[in-house]
């Protein structure tokens, strides 16, 4: 059903005060948030250049009744959508001067979804591919003044609801990559909407199996669950044994309830899991217990202080050597990132406040970065994935040649090695991705590890906070099943100003996690949980380096 289509404008919104715009000949170096306008010959806010339409085409949204077995941070069953879901975006110049934009990462784009555009919502969630892109070689179209570009997008494949009836509230957030002609420079615009757009949502067809309820019920098989399955939850707990006061994933095997398999009796009554059995093979992951699949499922979880399972597909044994040292590297991140989350120290609330802008006191974020950290740092049975051959573009030039939009896996291994020793020994300029997930994977947790791009990263934690460490914790909190993580900005320089002026707006960003976790010391280890108070409560050269200036409840039961 295609409702009317309603409008919302969509104006940029800034988290920064705003500036006097001081000219510099055809170069505006004041402040990252000004660029030349070449018809008015002065400097001008970024956060005025461009203005962006949405429109909703899809309304209502079709939500299968059967969960998928993914769960949001409040516990709540997500399910996929039927029929697509349909958005149609239009960004216009409103300057006075042409402007040259990169469409690569925005929904103005045609490539595949490999972001989430979706602003911080409480039920919509990016179940898709998640690709992480870095660099600055980017292809950029001209807009001129007063020009509108427009792109309509189905995100129904790549997102899943956390309803199916009622409203959900859309809301599309990006950031615009602009060039500025005269200095070379590339300025960061992000875009957001100014409010929420309201979508109805409304369940689609159950799946009717035979049998009356009135008369089957007292010969159905009884429910294959223990006591301690059908009384407890999964949560964040902390541990009295080997490691005190380390939180922990406690991650319990279950099924969903009847009114979320999306089966029904003829008269309408929900089935339960455990009438299902000739159903198994589509109900793998929400009828675990029924359909004995239990096993899988826990062993995707351990203590955050064990040693970790994880596949290396397809990996030869230097990228192995590689990724278990950063597996390894990723594991004394966990220590000092829940430490600090569980101690609260002094050093711990600044680095938060620092990169998120809020405090221990804001009971429910810190709750959220705790609960998310606890489950980062439990996962286990992860794949690390070294040849991917698809959704891993780069652009770059070495020894002559120029390879422009190439997949990674496509460029000859001694152009790759030979590209990468240079890039670690002397530096170099490129435009790649660095890694992707699917973000919905529940079982592999498969982290694609691109040819070049990742092998680039350095080896260890760095003051750059760019290692291969921290890209493991940023892809792992992608996984709707572990913190459910989006990309909304790379940009290091506005994380740290924006949790100034906008507290805990940077919670769902991948990278903000990433960050925090490279930038706090590593020397803490897990036995430091038995002396919370007798650690020396310093901060990483990291901080100094960037800094210049002097929502789920959690279980603690033992």
């Amino acid at each position: 059903m295609l409702a009317a289509v309603r409008s919302l404008t969509i104006p940029v919104i800034s988290a920064f005060i705003p500036l006097v715009a001081l000219a510099d000949a055809n170069y505006c170096n004041s402040r990252d948030d000004l660029v030349w306008d070449a018809g008015t010959q002065t400097c001008e806010n970024k956060l005025s250049i461009f203005t962006g339409e949405l429109r909703v085409l899809t309304d209502p949204i079709v939500a299968k009744p059967a969960a998928s077995g993914l769960t949001d941070s409040a516990g709540r069953y997500l399910h996929e959508i039927e029929g697509g879901f349909r958005l149609e975006f239009s960004l216009t110049n409103a300057s006075s001067a042409p402007r040259q934009i990169s469409l690569r990462q925005t929904p103005l784009s045609s490539d595949l979804i490999t972001s989430n555009f979706f602003g911080p919502s409480p039920d919509l969630y990016h179940s898709g591919i998640i690709a992480e892109y870095e660099g600055t070689l980017d292809e950029y179209v001209t807009l001129p003044p007063g020009e509108k570009l427009n792109q309509v997008l189905d995100f129904g494949t790549v997102t899943q609801i956390a309803k199916t009836t009622g409203e959900v509230q859309v809301e599309i957030g990006f950031e615009l990559r602009l060039l500025e002609q005269d200095s070379g420079r590339i300025v960061s615009i992000p875009l957001r909407t100014a409010a929420p757009y309201a979508v109805a949502v409304r369940p689609g067809a159950k799946i009717i199996i035979p049998g009356r309820p009135e008369s089957a019920a007292s010969s159905l098989p009884a429910t294959p669950r223990t006591a301690s399955v059908t009384t407890a939850s999964s949560s964040v707990k902390i541990s009295t044994a080997e490691y005190p006061g380390v939180p922990y994933w406690n991650y319990v095997c279950e099924d969903v309830s009847a009114d979320m398999t999306g089966y029904t009796y003829a008269d309408g009554t929900p089935a339960p899991c455990s009438v299902l059995g000739a159903y198994c093979g589509d109900l793998e992951t929400t009828c675990p217990v029924s359909c004995g699949t239990c096993a899988t499922a826990n062993a995707s979880w351990t203590t955050p202080w064990s040693d970790k399972s994880y596949e290396t597909a397809a990996c030869d044994a230097d990228e192995i050597s590689v990724l278990s040292q950063a597996d390894s590297v990723k594991n004394d991140f966990c220590a000092s990132a829940l430490y600090c989350l569980e101690s609260k120290t002094t050093a711990c609330e600044d680095l938060v406040q620092r990169w998120f802008g809020g405090r221990s006191d804001d009971a429910d974020e810190w709750a959220t970065l705790r609960t998310g950290f606890a489950k980062i740092c439990s996962a286990s049975d992860y794949d690390y994935q070294c040849a991917p051959t698809d959704n891993c573009a780069i652009t770059f030039s070495y020894d002559g040649n120029d390879y422009n939009n190439v997949e990674q896996s496509s460029v000859p291994a001694n152009v790759r090695d030979g590209f990468i020793e240079q890039c670690q020994s002397s530096g170099c300029a490129y435009s790649a991705t660095v890694a992707w997930v699917l973000s919905s994977d529940i079982d592999n947790k498969e982290m694609n590890l691109c040819p070049i791009g990742f092998w680039i990263q350095s080896e260890a934690a760095s003051e750059q906070l760019s290692s291969k460490a921290s890209v493991i914790v940023h892809e792992l909190s992608h996984f709707v099943s572990i913190a459910g993580t989006d990309d909304m900005t790379y940009d290091t320089n506005l994380q740290l100003n924006t949790a100034l002026t906008n507290p805990w707006y940077y919670l769902p960003n991948a990278s903000t996690w990433d960050n925090f976790s490279e930038d706090y010391t590593t020397e803490y280890t897990w036995s430091d949980f038995s002396e919370l108070n007798n650690v020396d409560d310093a901060l990483s050269p990291g901080v100094l380096w960037f800094l210049t200036r002097g929502s789920v409840a959690v279980d603690e039961e033992e």
